[in-house]
């Protein structure tokens, strides 16, 4: 990926960006809590943010989504949208906003993009690389425009706006009935239901019948994810769930779900959400 800058917070907006159909681009670290996500709209552009590091509760409309490391989460013009409680978690995150008045591509693929866009049904899923690449790279130019930097940041446009589609088809092809084999929904089940348990990957790979290195492979080219972030990314909802409707201690719920010491579970916590789990208890509880 291109070279994320040493400051926080690098954005461009309105006359500042390179190019008309984008309306704002950015980069930006949130060390802490942070009450900066109110409620607002973007009223003629998609906003594309891609999270780096942490994860974050936003909503849009009625729909509350967590958004993790490797993912995408994607809002519509005129869709009122803003952080749960109005606050950001600490995470990095890149990030693009996209009017569909496209120069620069034929009739037909204006069409075909705008159009693809407007079917996406999942806002948020895992994106590749190379969605992480494009941003940041737009965001480089604009930080130091060269001669035709405005051709090279529609170039870049053009391609983040395609692997968006791609990667989105297939999100929506995983999330299908039977996209999935039944032997990793099978291995996937075992592991939602031993969540609070201390097993090796090793034995999910045994449920599913395939030797370890077959099964990390089938796990990730299936889901998206590796068998190890799964269960980190389960343990770690779980806990969340805890820690908002229960007065169970930090100890307690570590152990409770498979973790060897409330210090390794505050580590790995805190790696997910950006939080401390206490620090995440007293901001969820107000």
């Amino acid at each position: 990926m291109a070279k994320t800058p040493p400051s926080r917070r690098r954005s461009f907006e309105g006359k500042q960006c390179l190019i008309p159909e984008l309306k704002m681009v950015g980069y930006d670290q949130f060390l802490r809590a942070n009450s900066t996500l109110a409620e607002h709209v973007h009223r003629d552009a998609y906003e594309i943010c891609y999270l780096l590091s942490g994860s974050v509760e936003w909503w849009a409309g009625d729909e509350v989504t967590e958004v993790g490391p490797g993912e995408v989460y994607i809002t519509r013009p005129g869709e009122r949208h803003g952080g749960t409680d109005a606050f950001m978690h600490p995470c990095e995150l890149l990030w693009v906003q996209v009017a569909f008045a496209l120069p620069g591509v034929t009739d037909a693929d204006g069409a075909a993009l705008t159009e693809g866009f407007a079917k996406i049904t999942h806002r948020t899923f895992p994106a590749s690389r190379h969605v992480a690449e494009c941003i940041g790279r737009i965001v480089d130019e604009h930080g130091s425009p060269g001669r035709l930097a405005d051709v090279v940041v529609r170039a870049l446009l053009h391609e983040l706006l395609v692997h968006i589609l791609r990667d989105h088809a297939t999100a929506a092809q995983r999330a299908s009935d039977g996209k999935v084999s039944t032997i990793i929904r099978r291995a996937i089940r075992w592991m939602d239901e031993h969540v609070s348990d201390d097993y090796a990957i090793d034995e999910a790979a045994a449920v599913a019948g395939l030797k370890p290195s077959r099964f990390h492979e089938r796990f990730a080219s299936e889901t998206g994810f590796t068998p190890a972030e799964h269960r980190t990314r389960q343990r770690v909802r779980q806990a969340k769930q805890l820690l908002r409707s229960t007065q169970r201690s930090v100890t307690d719920i570590a152990f409770s779900l498979g973790f060897s010491s409330s210090q390794y579970f505050a580590t790995v916590f805190k790696n997910q959400v950006g939080l401390t789990p206490i620090a995440y208890r007293d901001r969820a509880r107000g």
